[in-house]
């Protein structure tokens, strides 16, 4: 199948590198990387990881909320809602910041 659609994503200069740097060793690229990492959540419809919380500060604070989101025992109705519970969050952090 062609590819017909293209995602950005901003990250840190030193970890593109570093990614790249460890796919190339792998045998293939950052961007093929990206392609199955999509693929295989799509595939299994969760995240092809486990999310484990590292720190609770920072930008390392997602993998505490992605945890949530990768329960399986959760309902879709139940993830609905705790994902728009997440955007109120967002959209009231954003408004206390201005």
């Amino acid at each position: 199948m062609p590819k017909q659609s293209t995602i950005q994503v901003r990250i840190e200069s030193d970890l593109k590198e570093r990614a790249e740097e460890l796919f190339a060793a792998l045998g293939t690229s950052l961007s093929e990387a990206v392609r199955l990492f999509v693929a295989q959540s799509v595939h299994d419809r969760a995240l092809p990881f486990t999310p484990s919380v590292r720190r609770l500060t920072g930008d390392d604070r997602a993998f505490g909320a992605l945890a949530h989101y990768a329960n399986h025992a959760l309902a879709s109705s139940e993830r609905a809602a705790w994902i728009k519970a997440q955007g109120g969050r967002a959209q009231g952090e954003r408004r206390a910041r201005r």
